[in-house]
């Protein structure tokens, strides 16, 4: 360090204005929660503590003495008496250590006397001198700039040179408009500004003149090899060729040189293996309003989704356009300049989109397995070449599906699904299938329902001796008369389904003459009991609200892909046509 801080010409209030910012510092650095309170009041031995931050305990205390003759000598007997004292005073505290900090470099006298001083205690005493604040320093360099700023300054306005170090807030801009105004003499046609990035400067060349590519050219090769990057190769051609205003980041191994043409003096030369990123320039493109159509080779229209442009530009290749539609699909197009036939990129982020809007978009793509080509409007005037999309990928029928029950539960019930991150398990995805059905005014038999559980009052009539013998019809539904509303809870959403009932045609309480034997003897009130169906067969769900008085309530299949029917459908299917 060329300015070094003479720690035995410190005044008093000074020397500890610099310990305390030095000591608390390296005490945070070290993971300790450091303090140094005003001593005005008393600081019953501590100038600077340190604390566990787990524990709160004070672990270490910094004594300063502003000593910078020593301790000994004709020192010795008033001072020593002084650091007694104060190591006295911070043993109450109970401190793993104990730290005098003075401006000399301490004699080993004078060490020896610090150390004594922990004699027969739990704690540890140590000096710091100059050296040791010096390396101190050297670990904060922060600190030490701050330090000596007072004395650089000095020096500075001594010589005439305040403007390498101004203090004020307008000095500094005066020092930097002049540095700024000698590094752009570099050239007349060319010109360079600073631009504070990712935490550093990198210098930004502009054009001063219209003229600056003709009269001074500068140009650029980058000679790359991508080896089996597709991706990165496929998204570099994409930000040279069209134009696409895309993050671009290339490293060593991909840029093997970068030549560099221009004038020798400050541009020409040649980089071998750098890594280069390439920041987009803010698009001010305006959105507008988009369509996209799929045709088979019939010609015949497929499906049709709205969206609006949310960037287009061209390069030297040809130009693009990207669009969001509904439902989260983001499609990027490209259109070379020498040739009527395009290319698509088809995206899909539904998460958190309305299942509805993403059931339109899954439903679009699902007419892929037909396509023949797309066609694309921008604000009603449709792009000329014809985009070939047959090697997109398609959406499978299982998220299809999903999200269509979502979209129509979404429709029918009135609630937001928003589209989850992850396919369903087995269960759930049943159970948003059998609401779909429900709304619909369908019925569908129940996959996890075993039994019915009830608790007797202790009477018996004609019902309880049905269900004691030979079985009878349940119906649960919510409230008497079969109006009640309940509903299922989907993707942590209650959906609401008016009149919904539970039903089976024929059901017997298990331990029947058990029961039998409770009610005979007068014990059976408050007594549990589970209900079963008779023949095996599942429960049947279904919305007196949304299905007609004139329908048989007959379970109808889920018809889930992937999903296997319950074994007792057809079962039922048939005992009821019979």
């Amino acid at each position: 360090m060329a300015t070094h801080v003479d720690w035995t010409r410190l005044e008093r209030s000074e020397f500890e204005r610099i310990v305390n910012v030095l000591i608390t510092r390296d005490g945070d650095a070290r993971g300790f929660v450091s303090v140094a309170p005003d001593g005005r009041g008393g600081d019953a031995g501590i100038d600077i503590a340190l604390r566990d931050p787990a524990s709160g305990r004070i672990v270490h205390i910094y004594q300063l003495k502003h000593f910078p003759e020593g301790f000994s000598s004709g020192w010795a007997q008033s001072r020593r008496k002084q650091i007694t004292k104060s190591f006295r005073s911070a043993l109450q505290h109970e401190p793993d250590h104990w730290t005098l900090v003075v401006p000399e470099q301490f004699t080993a006298a004078e060490q020896k006397f610090v150390t004594n001083l922990a004699h027969d205690t739990s704690t540890t005493a140590h000096v710091i001198g100059t050296v040791e604040l010096d390396k101190l320093l050297t670990q904060h360099t922060d600190v030490h700039d701050w330090a000596v700023r007072d004395a650089v300054n000095n020096a500075l306005d001594r010589v005439g040179r305040k403007d390498v170090q101004p203090t004020t807030t307008a000095d500094a801009a005066d020092s930097l408009n002049r540095y700024l105004a000698q590094q752009d003499t570099f050239s007349l046609y060319w010109g360079r500004k600073p631009v504070f990035r990712d935490g550093g400067v990198v210098w930004e060349f502009y054009a001063k003149r219209d003229d600056a590519p003709v009269m001074e050219p500068l140009r650029i090769t980058m000679n790359t090899a991508f080896g089996a990057d597709d991706e990165l190769r496929k998204l570099t051609d994409d930000v040279f060729g069209y134009g696409r205003g895309k993050q671009l980041d290339l490293p060593e191994h991909v840029v093997q040189s970068l030549v560099l043409d221009g004038p020798t003096e400050w541009f020409a030369g040649v980089e071998h293996n750098v890594a280069l990123s390439f920041t987009p320039m803010f698009s001010t493109a305006e959105s507008r309003p988009a369509r996209v159509e799929a045709y088979d080779r019939d010609g015949t229209l497929l499906g049709a989704l709205n969206g609006r442009t949310i960037n287009s530009n061209a390069g030297d290749v040809g130009g693009f356009v990207e669009v969001l539609f509904e439902g989260g699909l983001t499609m990027l197009w490209r259109f070379p300049r020498d040739s009527r036939n395009g290319s698509t990129d088809i995206t899909l982020e539904a998460v958190g989109q309305p299942s509805a809007a993403v059931a339109r978009a899954t439903r679009f793509l699902q007419h892929f397995k037909q396509l023949d080509k797309l066609r694309l409007e921008v604000e009603g005037h449709p792009i000329v070449a014809q985009v070939d999309a047959s090697h997109s990928p398609l959406i499978d029928d299982e998220l299809h599906e999903y999200a269509d029950d979502l979209g129509t539960i979404e429709r029918l019930a009135d609630v937001s699904l928003p589209f989850p991150a992850a396919m369903p398990d087995l269960n759930e995805r049943i159970w948003t299938r059998i609401a779909r059905m429900l709304l619909e005014g369908r019925c569908a038999v129940i996959h996890n329902y075993k039994s019915m559980n009830a608790t007797l009052n202790g009477t018996r009539d004609e019902a309880m001796e049905q269900l004691l013998s030979d079985g009878a019809q349940i119906l649960n539904a919510t409230t008497a008369g079969n109006d009640g509303d309940s509903g299922v809870r989907i993707l942590d959403t209650e959906v609401p389904i008016a009149g919904m009932c539970i039903w089976h045609p024929r059901m017997r309480i298990a331990g029947a003459e058990n029961v039998r034997t409770r009610l005979d003897a007068g014990t059976a009130e408050g007594m549990h009991v589970v209900i079963e169906p008779m023949d095996g067969t599942p429960f049947r769900v279904y919305s007196s609200k949304h299905t007609s008085p004139e329908t048989r309530v007959i379970p109808e299949a889920w018809n889930i892909t992937g999903v296997g029917e319950h074994p007792a459908l057809e079962k039922i299917r048939t005992q009821a046509s019979e």
